[in-house]
C-alpha cells in the first residue's frame, strides 16, 4: 500500500522503477502503433495480448502520474482500435454474404452482374441497417391515428376501382405463367403489390387498420408516377398486355384519390412518411434483390438499370460530383423517388380533401346504427 500523506512526487519516485520513463513509453507506444497500422497480423494474437497488458499497464500509471494528455492519447486509441475491430466484423460479413450471393445467383443475361456481388453485399447490410433504423424512427414520432370514415365509404367507386385492380392482378399472373414461371417473380413488382394492397383498402370494413396502412401506402403513388412517366414495355409481347398496363396504372392513380376523398381521410406527418421510405427501402434491398438474384429477373431494376432515354450513370456522376457512379444508381434513383413520393403523396391528401369539400357527403355511423337497432328492439319487446 502506498503510504497515507505522501505527495505525487513521492508517488510518482515510487513507481518510476516499476513503469519505464514517460518519454521512452509515449515513444514505444506511438511506435507501436504506426508499426500496427502498416503491418497488421491477424494471426499474432499472443503480441496483441502483450501490447494489451502493456497498454493497461500505461493507464495505469498515468492515473498514478496524473498525466491526462497520456490518458487521452491512450482512451483514444482504444476506442479507435474497438471501431476497428467492429468494422472487420461487418467486412467479414460483407465478404461471406457476396460469396453467398454468388452462389444462389441464376444468371440470365450479361447484365446480372451488372453490379458486383461485394456491391449486392455492401447494400444489404448498410441500407438495410440505416432504413431499419429510420423506420424505427418514424414509428416513434408518429402520433396515433385518429382513425375516422370518410364522407362516402361505401361508394360504388371504391367498389369498381377495385375490381379493376384485382382483374389486373389476375390476368399479369396469367401473362407471367404464359412466358414460364420463373416470370411469377415479376409479380414482386412494386406496382401488383401496390394494386393488392389499395385493392384492400378499398374494400376493407375495417376503419381503424385501413386509416393506418393508407396513412403509409398514400406515398406509393409515386411508383405509378415514374412507371407512366418511363414506361417499360419491351417485355409485353401478349395481345391486351399493354392495354392492361395503362389500365393498371390509371387505376393506380385513382385508388389513393378514392380513399383520400371517401374512405380513409390522411393527414400528412413525417413520421408515416418515414416508415413509408423504409419499407420501400428494405423491401427493394432485402427482398427484391434477392429474389432478382435467385431469380436472374430484374425486378424493379434491382441488377441493372432501367432502359431510360437518357445516359443514368453520367447523369450520377455529374451531379454529386464524382462522389457516386454506377455502383450508386439504386440509391441515388431511390432518394429521389422517396423525396417525389412525399411531394406526390401530400399533393394526393390535398386533392382529396378538396373532392371530399366539393362533393356531397354522405355520413357513415355504424355505431349510431347499431344503437337505432337497439333501441328499435327495445320498443318492439
Amino acid at each position: 500500500m502506498i503510504p497515507t500523506g505522501t505527495t505525487n512526487s513521492s508517488k510518482y519516485s515510487m513507481f518510476k522503477n516499476i513503469f519505464i520513463s514517460e518519454s521512452n513509453l509515449t515513444d514505444t507506444f506511438k511506435e507501436n502503433e504506426e508499426d500496427e497500422d502498416d503491418n497488421e497480423d491477424e494471426d499474432d494474437n499472443e503480441d496483441e495480448d502483450e501490447e494489451d497488458e502493456d497498454e493497461e499497464s500505461f493507464y495505469i500509471y498515468c492515473n498514478i502520474v496524473k498525466y491526462i494528455p497520456l490518458q487521452y492519447w491512450y482512451i483514444e486509441r482504444k476506442r479507435k482500435r474497438d471501431r476497428r475491430e467492429k468494422m472487420e466484423i461487418i467486412d467479414n460479413a460483407i465478404k461471406e454474404l457476396s460469396v453467398l450471393f454468388e452462389k444462389i445467383s441464376n444468371p440470365l443475361d450479361d447484365n446480372h452482374w451488372y453490379l458486383s456481388s461485394q456491391t449486392h453485399a455492401k447494400d444489404f447490410v448498410y441500407i438495410n441497417l440505416i432504413c431499419g433504423f429510420a423506420m424505427l424512427f418514424g414509428y416513434i414520432i408518429s402520433p396515433k391515428i385518429n382513425a375516422r370514415p370518410g364522407n362516402n365509404p361505401n361508394t360504388i367507386l371504391a367498389t369498381l376501382c377495385a375490381s379493376i385492380l384485382i382483374i389486373n392482378v389476375i390476368a399479369n399472373v396469367i401473362f407471367k405463367i404464359m412466358k414460364g414461371p420463373i416470370y411469377l417473380a415479376f409479380m414482386l413488382q412494386p406496382c401488383h403489390i401496390v394494386s393488392s394492397i389499395y385493392a384492400y383498402l378499398l374494400l376493407t370494413p375495417n376503419i381503424r387498420r385501413g386509416s393506418i396502412i393508407h396513412h403509409i401506402t398514400i406515398y406509393y403513388i409515386v411508383v405509378t408516377g415514374a412507371a407512366l412517366a418511363f414506361p417499360d414495355t419491351t417485355d409485353l409481347i401478349r395481345p391486351y398486355e399493354k392495354e392492361n398496363f395503362f389500365v393498371q396504372h390509371w387505376a393506380l392513380v385513382a385508388a389513393p384519390l378514392i380513399l383520400q376523398t371517401f374512405r380513409f381521410p390522411a393527414q400528412f406527418g413525417f413520421g408515416y412518411a418515414l416508415m413509408s421510405a423504409g419499407i420501400l427501402f428494405i423491401s427493394h434491398f432485402s427482398l427484391f434483390k434477392v429474389v432478382s438474384l435467385i431469380t436472374g429477373v430484374n425486378i424493379n431494376y434491382m441488377l441493372s438499370p432501367p432502359p431510360v432515354p437518357f445516359d443514368m450513370e453520367k447523369l450520377i456522376i455529374e451531379y454529386t460530383y464524382g462522389y457516386a457512379g454506377r455502383d450508386h444508381y439504386r440509391t441515388v434513383c431511390g432518394i429521389l423517388v422517396v423525396l417525389v413520393s412525399w411531394v406526390l403523396g401530400l399533393l394526393t391528401i390535398v386533392v382529396g380533401n378538396i373532392l371530399a369539400y366539393i362533393l356531397p357527403s354522405k355520413t357513415y355511423a355504424p355505431s349510431n346504427t347499431n344503437n337505432n337497432r337497439g333501441k328499435n328492439k327495445k320498443k318492439m319487446n
